[in-house]
């Protein structure tokens, strides 16, 4: 991710996108590859780190306020814009994600009442903001909040926002298994990459896309968030990316984590070292 920032602000699109125009002409171009491609990670990280770069630019070049960010989405509620948009403190940021989640899900609910036309367009906000369902997957695992239902909907409606399942009961269901699965195994004493490579081998073959890509999203925030997923992350990683072929989703999750983390507390420097550690494992198997 930090290497694809450093490209996009090289290439100068982030800021000449800051007019509306060409901004729109880019958003199409991401909407056309994210539906050629089944929403590959590739083409989603490469749209999360233009978006990046657009916000700061448009921060940076626009003191004159020619242009609200509403006129760069005007297909979207300003009130959920505004709140992807901020920043809470550390202590405030569960029930900010909370915040994020119930309003989201009363968007969509309301959508899929009146017309699913819509829909799409929700969700390809939200995926412009991704690090809320990244810390979404990892409050999951290290909270003990009765509103985890909340986020887990939020993970849901990430990777499965198609209109025939608004309530998306059926992922939700395999996400709290898998959830709950895991939230056992990192109380266990002497875990193994070998239990949970066990555990994994019965939470997600044969599942359906959005929800082995929701277990494979909670798997990763078990390996990096958890004292028990830490001390095994290494010698899980490789096994499990290339015999579920999930290199290229493990990849972008631990790029989109390694950006996300540092820029947060001290707290957060050994995640940080770790996920660089399984990036370069995960290249020298791919």
């Amino acid at each position: 991710m930090e290497e694809m920032i450093h490209l996009m602000k090289s290439s100068l699109l982030p800021q000449a996108a800051c007019h509306p125009a060409i901004f729109r002409t880019i958003e199409e171009f991401f909407k056309n590859a994210l539906l050629g491609t089944d929403g590959a990670p590739e083409v989603m990280t490469v749209m999360q780190a233009f978006t990046k770069c657009f916000l700061q630019a448009h921060q940076e070049n626009n003191k004159q306020h020619k242009f609200s960010l509403k006129v760069y989405f005007p297909h979207s509620p300003h009130s959920l814009l505004r709140a992807f948009l901020q920043q809470p403190s550390a202590a405030g940021l569960h029930q900010h994600l909370i915040h994020i989640a119930e309003m989201l899900k009363a968007i969509v609910e309301t959508k899929c009442m009146r017309s699913c036309g819509d829909l799409f367009e929700t969700w390809f906000l939200f995926i412009h903001f991704e690090e809320w369902a990244d810390t979404a997957a990892e409050h999951l695992l290290v909270s003990n909040a009765e509103s985890s239902d909340a986020l887990l909907w939020l993970l849901a409606f990430y990777y499965d926002p198609n209109v025939e399942t608004c309530q998306r009961t059926p992922t939700m269901l395999e996400g709290r298994s898998v959830c709950d699965h895991l939230t056992t195994l990192s109380r266990t004493p002497a875990l193994s990459a070998r239990d949970l490579q066990d555990a994994v081998n019965s939470k997600i073959s044969k599942r359906q896309p959005a929800s082995r890509e929701l277990a494979v999203h909670l798997i990763i925030s078990f390996l990096l968030f958890t004292a028990n997923g830490q001390m095994i992350a290494r010698q899980f990683i490789a096994d499990f990316a290339v015999t579920y072929g999930e290199i290229p989703r493990v990849s972008s999750l631990l790029s989109r984590t390694a950006h996300r983390v540092s820029q947060l507390e001290v707290k957060y420097q050994r995640t940080v070292k770790l996920v660089n550690d399984l990036l370069q494992i995960l290249k020298s198997v791919g």
